[in-house]
């Protein structure tokens, strides 16, 4: 047996045992993993959705999660909304139909500021009317508006179309609109306008102050403002160089010094509007149809106000009953039977007082400003959009009907 075999293997512990650094293999360090920056903003937005999903369950409003998640997720977007069905104390009563709103985390921290602002504006004024006028709304059941006692919420009645309507959410839904929604319109509209119940101050601090229905003098600056808007016109009057509105439109209209006689016209009812220049009255201050809703008459009103978010008080009735009434009647520039009809129920309503000339003021103003405001952004929208067929017919119907401004003045006896 060769001698070797005779030598003692050492009994050395294992992990004691040296290795030549030439014989370890080699291993990468894998690439240090740089930790993930968390979105502040979606940070806000998931501690907003804790926030509402504790406060729902607590209020036991059981709603659609995946809408939830839709809603939350995207970021531009001012208002969790949501439908659902709140139960009630008492074990023999039936799920309550809901509608809840919040104002929700937006990046920008002004933008913060008036979203929350609205939010409080529109949920104090709406629990206002709901709770001082005849004005028909959804009913108010709870709210918070003051961030600084939790979450900012409302819970109001879900809005029952029943064999109504509904919501004229889109635009061709305004052709839906017939006469007997312009006489209730027309209600509503002098039903907001006239208060006389004490505003409460946080309600008054938070409403806008706009000058078109603040006084007469207001109202001139901005129809002056409108006129001088520097535009670049659209179609066959499109050019790089921008002119003032008041250029376009008399030669769209065939109106010769349109700015001189616009003027004269709004001069020329100066007595009338100074002599409404007394008490308190609210402005909607973004009536359209898409702020409507039409009920049947029996699971809701035949015709609602929606989204107060642009309430405004004014000191003067004319003036804020020309605001609700031109935005209602320009924006429903697809239904010229409808538009007809607001005309004659506002003045057909002033006439059976005995003050007629209030109604066509109100009338003749309320197209004149609105109409031309709405002029104003079409013919400042660029070639790509100002060309498609339905812009082109929204445009010219609606500077068309500024003409009317004149006919019905001109029945007035000043």
């Amino acid at each position: 047996m060769p001698e070797t075999s005779l030598e003692t293997v050492p009994t050395i512990p294992l992990e004691t045992h040296e290795v030549p650094k030439d014989q370890i293999p080699g291993v990468e360090k894998p690439p240090e993993t740089l930790k993930e920056e968390k979105d502040p903003f979606k940070l806000d937005r998931q501690k907003f959705a804790d926030r509402i999903t504790t406060l729902l369950e607590e209020k036991k409003f059981f709603f659609d999660r995946d809408e939830f998640d839709k809603q939350i997720a995207d970021e531009s977007r001012r208002y969790l909304t949501l439908r659902g069905m709140m139960m009630p104390d008492e074990k023999d009563r039936l799920p309550y139909d809901r509608f809840f709103k919040a104002p929700m985390p937006q990046k920008d921290s002004e933008k913060q500021k008036a979203v929350n602002l609205a939010f409080r504006r529109q949920t104090l004024a709406h629990y206002y009317l709901d709770m001082h006028t005849n004005l028909p709304l959804a009913e108010v059941w709870e709210f918070n508006t003051d961030s600084e006692n939790g979450q900012m919420y409302a819970i109001m009645a879900a809005y029952q179309e029943g064999s109504g309507i509904g919501f004229l959410s889109k635009s061709e839904d305004a052709r839906k609109l017939d006469e007997r929604h312009a006489q209730l319109a027309v209600k509503a509209i002098r039903e907001l306008a006239h208060q006389e119940k004490e505003i409460k101050p946080e309600l008054a601090e938070v409403l806008e102050k706009r000058p078109p229905y603040q006084d007469y003098e207001g109202f001139l600056r901005n129809v002056t403002d409108i006129l001088d808007k520097q535009v670049n016109g659209a179609g066959e009057f499109y050019s790089e160089d921008k002119k003032p509105l008041h250029q376009i439109l008399g030669e769209r209209t065939g109106i010769v010094d349109f700015r001189g006689k616009t003027l004269q016209l709004v001069r020329q009812l100066q007595p009338v509007i100074e002599k409404a220049q007394e008490g308190i009255h609210l402005v909607h201050g973004d009536l359209a149809p898409n702020n409507l809703f039409l009920g049947d008459g029996i699971k809701a009103a035949p015709l609602m106000f929606l989204d107060f978010e642009w309430a405004g008080i004014s000191g003067n009735q004319i003036l804020a009953e020309v605001y609700d009434f031109g935005n209602l009647r320009a924006r429903a520039w697809n239904n010229e039977a409808f538009r007809n009809a607001l005309d004659t129920e506002m003045i057909d309503s002033y006439k059976v007082e005995d003050r007629e000339e209030t109604g066509r003021a109100i009338v003749a103003l309320g197209i004149l400003r609105s109409h031309m405001s709405l002029a104003g952004f079409f013919e400042n929208y660029p070639p790509e959009k100002s060309s498609q067929p339905v812009q082109a017919e929204r445009r010219e119907v609606t500077e068309k009907d500024i003409g009317r401004a004149w006919e019905i003045a001109s029945e007035l006896k000043i």
